[in-house]
């Protein structure tokens, strides 16, 4: 790395001083290498490299000051080493090839010389000013993004936090009538209930998960509901099976919406609760009729509150919800495997 610098800036260097040689009449750049003009561009090349360095090390130095007085510095900086250049040239040309006369009708100060290369330097400062402001920029931008991700995920394993639990608790409370009832399908009400907690504690680390995975549990998730509510609970999918391996949900989201259905109506074999999914244009639609009970008039439910929130962590795409005298219906945006690798990583 350090030598592709140095190479690079040798060249800068080097071509600048070509281009004050071609407006020196006392060189003759295009006749040919001479013994002066190679002294004079190893002396130049030489000497402004070491400027370069200089003032690396000093703007390093003043990081930390204003602009004004790194400015100001930089402007001292420029016209010494214009002079010294200036001086630099006059030294060679009088002890190494005897130009006097050539110096002597300049005078003590060149102000072409001393100004141009002053201004050149200022040039290489402000370009390197520019450059590296929006290098800053850039490294704050993408370490602000990687915060950003970091805080969102943090909050969004914080919401994950909160399904567990629920579900848990919910689920127990069903096997706990099993047990004494139907030993045969209270132990299929088991192996269905760790398949679903083992999916649950696999993709705790997810913040989206395949379509695919979520139907497959969702299938278990209806049998406890089955097991329980019998012919009370009615449940139907229109999904087109191609679209099915490209699309992506926030984990446990479907299951969240059976729970909230079956929370909040009542159910029963003259009156059952029917719900179905369906793709809308880029949303999944999971619809039920509603027979609500008294304590659910005006409430949503945490776990569809909790599922709006990890929404708003991971799209700006907003999670919409109807309801109607006779219906409710929650449309989920349908993500992209853009939006689970960028999640997921």
């Amino acid at each position: 790395m350090r030598a592709r610098i140095f190479i690079k800036r040798l060249t800068v260097v080097f071509l600048i001083q070509l281009m004050i040689k071609l407006f020196d009449h006392s060189f003759e750049v295009l006749s040919g290498i001479t013994l002066r003009g190679f002294v004079v561009s190893f002396y130049f090349t030489s000497f402004w490299l070491a400027v370069w360095y200089l003032a690396e090390a000093v703007n390093r130095k003043l990081r930390e000051e204003n602009m004004a007085l790194r400015t100001a510095v930089n402007v001292c900086l420029a016209f010494i080493a214009g002079f010294l250049t200036n001086k630099g040239y006059e030294l060679i040309d009088i002890f190494g090839f005897g130009y006097d006369r050539i110096w002597e009708e300049i005078g003590f100060f060149n102000p072409e010389l001393t100004v141009g290369t002053a201004f050149i330097y200022l040039l290489i400062f402000a370009s390197s000013e520019v450059v590296e402001k929006e290098v800053r920029i850039r490294k704050e931008l993408l370490r602000i993004k990687e915060l950003e991700k970091q805080s969102i995920q943090a909050q969004y394993a914080a919401l994950k936090r909160q399904i567990e639990p629920h579900f848990l608790f919910n689920s127990l409370s069903v096997l706990s009538g099993l047990v004494y009832t139907d030993p045969d399908v209270a132990s299929d009400f088991i192996v269905k209930l760790s398949k679903i907690l083992r999916y649950i504690i696999e993709r705790n680390a997810s913040a989206l998960v395949p379509l695919k995975d979520e139907l497959q549990v969702v299938s278990d998730y209806l049998f406890l509901l089955k097991t329980r509510f019998k012919e009370a609970v009615n449940f139907s999918i229109r999904i087109n099976a191609d679209s099915i391996e490209h699309l992506y949900l926030p984990s446990t989201s479907l299951q969240t919406l059976l729970e909230n259905a079956v929370k909040h109506n009542k159910l029963g074999k003259k009156m059952p609760l029917s719900i179905e999914m369906r793709q809308q244009d880029d949303f999944l639609v999971v619809k039920n009729n509603l027979n609500k009970k008294k304590s659910s008039v005006h409430s949503f439910g945490k776990g569809l509150s909790n599922l709006k929130q990890r929404y708003e962590l991971i799209t700006d795409r907003e999670m919409i919800i109807e309801e109607s005298e006779s219906e409710f219906a929650v449309f989920l945006p349908v993500l992209t495997v853009k939006d689970y690798e960028y999640f997921n990583n």
